[in-house]
C-alpha cells in the first residue's frame, strides 16, 4: 500500500478518504479493477446500486429513488436519450419495484450468480449512484475514473 500512515483524530470523511487513497491501487490489482474504460464508447455508462438482496422491501444502505431519477433526468437533458446506457445492479432484482419507481427507460440489468462479475459490471461505468454500501464502495474503489455520487443518511430528497 502506498504512503499510508495512521491517522489519527480526524473526522469521518478524511478518514475514509484518505483510507482509499492507500488502498485503491492494492485492492485493484488483487480484484482485477478496471484501469481503462471498457464502455460503451459513443454512450455515457450510468451505474446504479439497489440493495435488494439482503434488505428486500426496506431501502437501506441505497439512493432514494427520487434523487435516482433526479439524477437520471440531468443526465438525459446533458446526453440525450440515446446518450445514456443504464445498468442496474440489483441482487434477487425485482422489476416491479424498478419499474414502477424508477424512470428507466431501457437499461440493463446487473444479478448474476457470480458477485465479483456483478461489481465489476457496475463500476465500469462512467457515473456510479450509490448508497452507503461496501458494494457500492467497492465498485467505486475498482471503477476507471469518472463520477462517483452516493447518498449518505443525511441526505434528503
Amino acid at each position: 500500500m502506498k504512503h499510508c500512515n495512521s491517522i489519527i483524530d480526524v473526522g469521518p470523511q478524511e478518514v475514509t478518504e484518505d483510507f482509499n487513497g492507500c488502498i485503491q491501487d492494492w485492492l485493484r490489482a488483487r480484484l482485477n479493477g478496471t484501469t481503462v474504460a471498457t464502455r460503451h464508447a459513443s454512450k455515457k455508462t450510468v451505474g446504479v446500486h439497489v440493495r435488494w438482496g439482503d434488505s428486500a422491501g426496506q431501502m437501506r444502505a441505497t439512493m432514494s429513488f427520487a434523487n435516482i431519477n433526479r439524477i437520471l433526468r440531468d443526465l438525459r437533458a446533458e446526453f440525450g436519450e440515446d446518450g445514456l446506457h443504464i445498468k442496474i445492479a440489483m441482487e434477487q432484482a425485482n422489476s416491479t419495484v424498478l419499474e414502477e419507481q424508477l424512470e428507466l427507460g431501457s437499461y440493463e440489468l446487473i444479478d448474476s450468480p457470480n458477485p465479483m462479475n456483478d461489481l465489476h459490471s457496475l463500476g465500469d461505468s462512467d457515473y456510479l449512484l450509490v448508497g452507503v454500501s461496501s458494494f457500492g464502495a467497492l465498485a467505486h474503489l475498482l471503477a476507471p475514473e469518472g463520477l462517483t455520487i452516493y447518498q449518505n443518511q443525511g441526505w434528503s430528497e
